[in-house]
């Protein structure tokens, strides 16, 4: 017999060393494995939330652009499917920067917890179109009225308002609130 073969006869099993070094090599490749299996698993719950809340405020959205005349809207709630998810739908008018008047925003926003249970929220915002300056000047004095009802005060000594337009009143989460009254914004220029 050669020497190979006598030496393999001799030998009948492995040593605990090299049985404990085999099994931290298994260790550390199944540890290895079981994170990416947990990274993977984390990423496609927080998508799964992310798109839930991507479809209440595309529906939002789509509920405001299907109308064939918006007002004033500020509306909130939690969802039905997913009670993690609060979702926030605002039409409010605002001025352009440029000076080229007054216009008519939708905001759709939804607000879900990632995976560190930290709130992130999405926001679909659609320009939807420019307002008379008269309807415009009457929106302002509405929105300052209602909001000096509601107890605040935005005016100046003159009666005006130096902050551009008042902000809606919030409720004890921070939540605005909608303005009591819903006007008619079709009329443009």
């Amino acid at each position: 017999m050669s020497e190979l073969t006598k030496y393999l006869n001799k030998r009948r099993g492995f040593t605990v060393v090299e049985v404990s070094a085999a099994l931290i090599v298994l260790g550390i490749i199944f540890s290895s494995v079981l994170v990416i299996f947990n990274d993977a698993t984390t990423s496609i719950s927080e998508s799964r939330i992310r798109m839930e809340a991507f479809e209440i405020a595309r529906d939002n959205m789509e509920r405001v652009l299907t109308q064939t005349s918006v007002g004033e809207i500020a509306d909130y709630g939690i969802s039905e499917q997913n009670p993690n998810i609060e979702w926030e739908l605002r039409v409010e008018p605002f001025s352009d920067p440029s000076g080229s008047g007054t216009w008519v925003k939708a905001i759709s926003s939804a607000t879900y917890p990632d995976s560190n249970d930290q709130p992130k929220t999405l926001e679909l915002t659609c320009w939807l179109g420019r307002v008379s300056k008269e309807i415009a000047d009457q929106m302002m004095k509405d929105r300052m009225r209602d909001y000096n009802e509601m107890g605040g005060d935005f005016t100046d000594a003159n009666g005006l308002n130096p902050y551009g337009m008042p902000g809606m009143g919030t409720d004890e989460n921070g939540r605005r609130l909608p303005d009591r009254t819903i006007r008619n914004l079709t009329n443009q220029e």
